[in-house]
């Protein structure tokens, strides 16, 4: 009897002990950002940090453009097409 409540016991101490999946994404954003940003520049651009909203459950990148992407001209110009290339990214990303 004493094992039995000893193995219920420790079963709920280690199930206690576990983040949520929430708690656990915000921390490893956190971690990923202090540890790796601001990244080197790559392809006109930087990342700067990465978030999660525990809300929404979302992974947000922040980046920062460089060299000849960051020009708000060119940007504005091709505004559309920015937008659909990214959102093409995301909807066909394997991550």
């Amino acid at each position: 009897m004493k094992k039995g409540l000893t193995i219920m016991a420790s079963c709920c101490l280690l199930t206690a002990c576990h983040e949520r999946l929430e708690d656990r994404a915000a921390r490893e954003a956190t971690e990923y950002t202090q540890k790796n940003c601001p990244s080197p520049v790559r392809d006109n651009t930087r990342t700067d940090s990465l978030t999660f909203d525990k809300a929404t459950k979302t992974l947000g990148y922040w980046y920062t453009l460089c060299g000849n992407a960051d020009n708000a001209e060119g940007i504005n110009q091709q505004k559309e097409q920015l937008i659909n290339t990214l959102r093409t990214g995301v909807r066909q990303s394997t991550q």
